[in-house]
């Protein structure tokens, strides 16, 4: 129960991070298309910005030759005021006669009055002039301001992408975690199924332990799982094990009460723990009799990782193994008190 709710909740895990991942890839792709957007936009604006530049240039080059149209204008009335004041001065003296004095007058009237208008065109245009330029000045105003506020739009956008991208890595990366806590979750169930399939005929209160044996991680098998007879020597080792085939293996005794416990509180059985971490150390032994017909000592007839060497040690190291019966007992008459043997063909 607790290994299939254990494996349900990473499985809805994995689904939300999934669903959570799809919903940020798709906002970031949001928010990219409007960075873009807004990076237009500001590529318009700088566009419009440089043509409205250069009418601006235009206008104040329009705005200079008015200037200059308007001195030239002023020079030009100066000198027609001054030959003005210069014939008011031949007629007051009487130095010309009074048919040449009023076409020079006329002359000067038209020239006058030629003048004004140019003078009036000229402060008109320079009106216009000035209008444009102010127009201008604003709208390159405007613009200033449009990209200012594009270009924070654009880091604002950027770092919104930059959030929302971290925000993905950091659920990918959660996302892997899962799946590879799913996966383990997985190998595991089925590690156990296939050790709950292996158990068959072992003591219910063995198979009921590796049922569960999610909840004790520190449970790694049986004594037979770690501990593998030599060609020829299965029967031996078998006879030799007897019912310590049967020890679950745990590394703790804390682990292996929690499982006592179980056992009891279920009504599941017997079984026996082995404390792995408090298995003591190969000591010395007598030498192996030489006496024809023993094969060796049984702990040296098996194969097991090297962390499960004081296992066969503590289980086989005190049997001896011979070829028969009659050779066993001739074994057992010279070894010390506490040590057994055991014939290939399984004799004990």
């Amino acid at each position: 129960m607790v290994k299939r709710e254990k494996r349900e909740n990473l499985a809805r895990l994995i689904t939300s991070n999934r669903e959570e991942i799809v919903a940020l890839t798709r906002r970031a792709e949001v928010l990219a298309e409007e960075k873009r957007r807004t990076e237009n936009d500001q590529e318009g604006l700088r566009g419009e910005m440089a043509a409205a530049a250069e009418r601006l240039e235009q206008a104040l080059a329009a705005q200079r030759k008015a200037d200059d149209d308007y001195l030239q204008y002023r020079a030009v009335a100066d000198d027609e005021s001054e030959r003005l004041v210069a014939l008011e001065g031949r007629i007051s003296s009487g130095r010309t006669d009074s048919a040449n004095v009023e076409e020079q007058v006329r002359e000067l009237q038209a020239e006058i009055d030629q003048q004004n208008t140019h003078k009036s065109t000229i402060n008109e245009e320079k009106g216009r002039r000035q209008q444009e330029i102010a127009s201008l000045q604003d709208r390159l105003a405007s613009l200033r301001s449009g990209i200012a506020t594009s270009e924070g739009a654009i880091e604002d956008r950027q770092r919104n992408l930059t959030g929302a991208e971290t925000d993905l890595d950091r659920l990918r990366d959660r996302m892997a975690e899962l799946s590879s806590a799913y996966e383990a979750t997985l190998a595991r169930r089925n590690l156990l199924a296939e050790m709950v399939e292996h158990y068959e005929g072992y003591g219910s209160g063995v198979v009921a332990i590796f049922e569960v044996a999610d909840r004790w991680p520190a449970v790694s098998g049986t004594v037979a799982d770690v501990i593998r007879p030599h060609a020829g020597m299965q029967a031996a080792i078998e006879a030799a094990l007897g019912e310590a085939a049967q020890y679950i293996l745990c590394q703790n005794h804390d682990s292996a009460c929690e499982a006592v416990a179980y056992l009891r509180a279920n009504k599941a059985g017997r079984a026996t723990f082995l404390i792995t971490d408090k298995l003591p150390m190969p000591t010395e032994r007598p030498a192996l009799p030489t006496i024809d017909g023993v094969t060796g000592w049984a702990d040296s007839l098996v194969a097991c990782e090297e962390r499960h060497g004081r296992v066969a040690w503590a289980l086989l190291g005190r049997t001896i193994v011979c070829q028969t019966i009659d050779a066993a007992r001739a074994a057992l008459e010279v070894l010390p008190d506490g040590y057994r043997a055991v014939t290939t063909g399984g004799d004990v």
